[in-house]
């Protein structure tokens, strides 16, 4: 921390500011290493290298996995130029890898297809807005030439306008590729959207991932668009009343932060 910004910190906030940042980066690192583990570990390693093999096994490669995530992270952080440098690049990695997430939750007729192909034109669109190419194709030197002079700054297009770019390519290419794809078999996506539609109920016990319990049937939805291939529910009153309870308390924190920065100025 900058000496002057530490002197007009009152005591004892310096500290409270180090255990906040400390628990947000520890509550997003141990959830991302162990999505990404159980995500390789069952959809990559459990069916295509070692099926049929003990859950105790799974388990296992679950956690070097695991391990192995930490460490290639924690060498990845020294190739970053910043802290700020990194947070762009979570960003970015997170937007490209939730067209895939968003389409699918709410369009039948998305595939999967679509969904890898969605995801690679974007990631691709991720390293050209960046300049990844540039003895190749210098996109800044393309932005200031051809775009409008607020799209770039210093010399390099926007990261708002970056976004827009891989983004829209992303989503043009998983509607037109899914279009352009056999449909996902009706049984799977019908399952699908019973498991999202049924409430979990405090006594459930489930037997396997993504299944809802015997007999149990997926309550009536209200969709937005009264269409087969749309699944965009009308928000219910606990939806809306939660939403606006969760961005009051985004604000008190915004109010907060303001008001502890201000405080000895």
């Amino acid at each position: 921390m900058d000496a002057h910004a530490a002197a007009a910190v009152a005591p004892g906030l310096i500290g409270l500011f180090l255990a906040s940042m400390l628990a947000s980066v520890m509550s997003s690192c141990d959830a991302m290493m162990v999505a990404s583990s159980a995500l390789v570990t069952e959809n990559i390693y459990r069916p295509f290298v070692a099926p049929g093999r003990s859950q105790r096994h799974y388990v296992f490669i679950g956690r070097m996995l695991a391990a192995a995530i930490v460490v290639a992270s924690v060498l990845y952080a020294f190739l970053l130029e910043s802290v700020l440098h990194g947070l762009e690049t979570f960003w970015k990695i997170q937007a490209v890898m939730g067209i895939a997430f968003w389409v699918g939750l709410f369009w039948r007729r998305a595939t999967a297809a679509a969904a890898w192909a969605s995801t690679l034109v974007a990631f691709f669109f991720v390293l050209v807005t960046a300049n990844a190419f540039s003895p190749i194709f210098d996109v800044n030197q393309f932005a200031v030439n051809h775009l409008p002079a607020f799209t770039v700054h210093n010399g390099a297009l926007r990261l708002p306008f970056q976004m827009l770019t891989y983004l829209s390519v992303g989503f043009v290419t998983m509607i037109v590729v899914s279009l352009f794809t056999s449909r996902v078999e009706s049984a799977r996506l019908d399952r699908l959207y019973h498991c999202l539609h049924t409430p979990i109920t405090p006594d459930e016990n489930p037997t396997e991932p993504f299944s809802v319990p015997e007999h149990s049937r997926p309550e009536s939805v209200r969709k937005l668009i009264r269409h087969p291939d749309f699944e965009i529910p009308l928000p219910s009153r606990v939806s809306v009343i939660g939403f606006l309870v969760a961005w009051m308390f985004v604000g008190i924190l915004i109010a907060t932060v303001y008001w502890i920065a201000g405080i000895g100025a």
